[in-house]
Parts: structure tokens; sequence; C-alpha cells
């Protein structure tokens, strides 16, 4: 049940927002959407995803100030409107400013852009002075925007300050800093006992709640609050495509990595299944591009397409036979896509490399589903439990009101209601 509250004015500080967000701004889009439809003023502070992307704009409701993260990144968008020898040139110079920036800012990492703090910060004291913000929401990708609603708060002690982690602050894969993970595990250990002492409450995922059992969140249990991930969007209207090329349609769409999730156990598969084609929408890093050229079903049965809009995206999962999720080593790890995945009302493909896959709980609720380890001793038979997922033609129908039923934790309410509270 809905509370009744007061409107209040809300300050989101996110790293991406509306234009080829990530998974974080996607969420805070979701929020902000369910904030203004309960009669609150939303602001969004975030960075820039494409060059000549305007400062700042209204969407849906929301004013949203968009910021250059840094020259490196600010290069990086430039090559995305270049093409031949000036665009390899640019990659380059983007590559050389971010590597600098990771080699001096190893000691505190993930901090790479202080400068970028004080963009937001300068912003938002403006903005405080224009209509008094009432809560400061702190969604940790980026350290920077976190960082940024901390001095707000300091500033102005009357804001509510919630932070807010899709993923856990220790619990994300770190980087290796002179040949070693140890200088980044220590440096992001100290910066979330800082972020979370500074915090009136810390919003957490319900999947990471045995991540917080741990002993050292004993002097912040009080703050704590486990949420769910807010992704369940139930969409009004769904449109279908028949545009399949006589093959199975099988799509992907995110980042695909060594580390957050990669497509080679079902690469394999392809090559028994020749009826079948993968869709990867998104970018992949090296590791995975290297998979495909090596398997040689590149524009066969693999074809990859680039980054979307998130609108565009989800219409792209709707022309799909079927949607694929890659699991993580990573157990504090969620792919939020799952939960868009679910929207689309189609039967779903997940892999998974771990007995604690932090997405294992959700997919095996969704009843148009099959949960596949990445197990090469088991391969022969995980072919043929795919085989018959895809060719069972009794497929299970799902529904909106089953998805609101199963999933009502993953809708944005009861993070709207803490917001309110």
């Amino acid at each position: 049940m809905k509370t009744e509250h007061t409107s209040k004015n809300i300050l989101f500080f996110v790293e991406s927002y509306h234009y080829k967000p990530n998974a974080n701004g996607i969420c805070a889009k979701i929020l902000a959407d369910e904030l203004i439809r309960r009669s609150s003023h939303v602001t969004v502070l975030a960075t820039k995803t494409f060059h000549r992307q305007c400062s700042s704009e209204k969407v849906d409701g929301v004013d949203v100030f968009y910021f250059s993260r840094s020259m490196g990144h600010r290069l990086l968008l430039l090559s995305d409107d270049l093409n031949g020898i000036a665009k390899k040139i640019i990659l380059y110079l983007s590559k050389c400013f971010m590597y600098f920036g990771v080699i001096l800012g190893a000691f505190v990492w993930p901090l790479r852009k202080p400068a970028l703090i004080y963009k937001y910060y300068n912003k938002a004291k403006k903005l405080y002075k224009q209509k008094k913000i009432d809560v400061a929401v702190g969604i940790y990708f980026g350290i920077e925007e976190v960082l940024a609603s901390i001095l707000l708060k300091r500033k102005h002690p009357d804001i509510k300050l919630i932070i807010y982690t899709l993923d856990a602050l220790t619990g994300r894969e770190t980087p290796i800093l002179f040949g070693s993970k140890v200088l980044a595990k220590r440096s992001i250990e100290k910066w979330e006992k800082y972020i979370y002492s500074k915090a009136d409450t810390v919003c957490v995922m319900e999947s990471h709640r045995a991540h917080y059992k741990q002993k050292k969140y004993d002097q912040i249990r009080n703050k704590i609050k486990y949420m769910d991930i807010p992704f369940m969007n139930i969409r009004k209207e769904i449109s279908y495509s028949d545009k399949k090329n006589g093959k199975v349609k099988i799509v992907y769409t995110g980042n695909t990595s060594r580390i957050t999730g990669s497509p080679g156990y079902l690469i394999k598969m392809l090559k028994y299944m020749p009826d079948l084609s993968l869709y990867l929408y998104g970018t992949q890093d090296e590791f995975v591009k290297q998979l495909i050229k090596e398997s040689g079903l590149m524009n066969k049965q693999i074809y990859i397409f680039g980054r979307f809009d998130n609108k565009e995206i989800m219409k792209i999962q709707e022309t799909a036979d079927f949607l694929v999720s890659f699991g993580s080593a990573n157990s504090c790890m969620v792919p939020c896509k799952i939960f868009e995945y679910m929207t689309a009302l189609k039967p779903i493909i997940s892999f998974y490399k771990s007995d604690k896959d932090a997405a294992y709980p959700y997919i095996s609720r969704y009843p148009d589903s099959i949960l596949i380890k990445e197990d090469e001793e088991a391969f022969e038979d995980n072919l043929l439990l795919l085989k018959n997922f895809i060719y069972n033609t009794k497929r299970k129908t799902i529904t909106n009101e089953f998805l609101l039923e199963k999933y009502g934790a993953n809708t944005p309410n009861f993070m709207v209601e803490e917001i309110l509270s």
C-alpha cells in the first residue's frame, strides 16, 4: 500500500541518464518517473553520453543537467562522430588520458575525476538556493556522484542523504594496479567506510544481504535498508516483429566481457544448433570480440550491434524469440536487464557460473525460463536441455498480473517510499 506524502524536491546524482544510460541510469529514470507521478519535483545531475549533448533539458517532467566527465571521456564521445584515421587518433588520445588518470589515481581508486565532483557540487548548491532540496540521492557506480552528494549534505545538514547502490561498493570487481588487486581493494574499503558514515540512509540490494552481515557493517547497521532492484517497470503495450530470417532469434542487450558475463558457452552451443541466431546489442570487450572472431560465426549466426537508447532496446527485446543473460562470476552482481526481459513477457535463457549467482533466485521464479550452469563436463547434457527448451512448442503464458504478484519488490515503489518518508 502506498503512503501519502507531501511533495518534495529530490536531487539525483547519477553517472548517466536518459541517453544510452547504464543500469544505474535506467534505475534513476524509473524512480524519477514514479516520483513525478506522485507530484514531487525531481532534478538529475549526470554526465554526457554523446558528443555535443546539450547541457540541460527537461525529460518527462524531470530537470536534467549534464556535465563532461573528463578529457579522456570527452574524446571518447567525440570519436563516435568520426571515421578513419581521425577516429583512431582520437581513440588513442582518449586511452592515453584515461590510462594516466588510472595511474595518477591508483591510491584513491575508484576516484578518478575529482574535478567532476565540484562540477556537480557547484550546480547542486545553486539548485538548493533556488528550490531547497529535501532529499539528495547519490547513486553509486561512479564514486564522484556519491562524493558530490556528501559535500552537499555537509553544506546543508537539513538534507536527507541517501546513498543507493545496486552493486555493493566492496563487492565489485577491482582492477589490477601495479600488478596486484590489493591496492584497489584497500582503497575502496576505506571509501566505503567513509561514504556510509556520512549517509542518513544506505539503500542496498536484498541480494547482497549476506554481504552486509559482515561484522564491519555493525556500526552502520541501523542505516541499512534492504531494497530490491526496481527494474520491474511494467510495459503498457508490447509490439512484436516477425523479421527472423527463418531462424530462431536469441537477443542479448547489455555489455559483455570476461568479467561481467561472456557468451562463450552459448557460442559453443550455436555450432550444434545452426538454426539459432544470436543478436548482441551493446558493447563487447576485446576478450569477447576475440571469442566471436575465432568461432567463425560472425555474420552467420552471431550479429553485433552497438548501443541504443533504452526505449529502442525495449523494442528490440520485443522482437526476440528468446532473451538471454550471461552470469557473472561475481556473486554480488545482478544483471539488471533480466527485469526488463521479464516485462517483455518472453522466454529467458540464463547462463550462470557460480552456485551463488545473484540472478538465480529471480530467474528461477520466472516460469518460462531455463537456467544453465556453464559446466564443461556437463556440456552435452546442457546442450540437450537448451534444445528441449527452445523447441518446446507448449510455452508458458506470462502476464503483467503475474509479474506484479511475484516481483512486486522489484517495482520502484519500495525505493520511492524510502525517498519520500
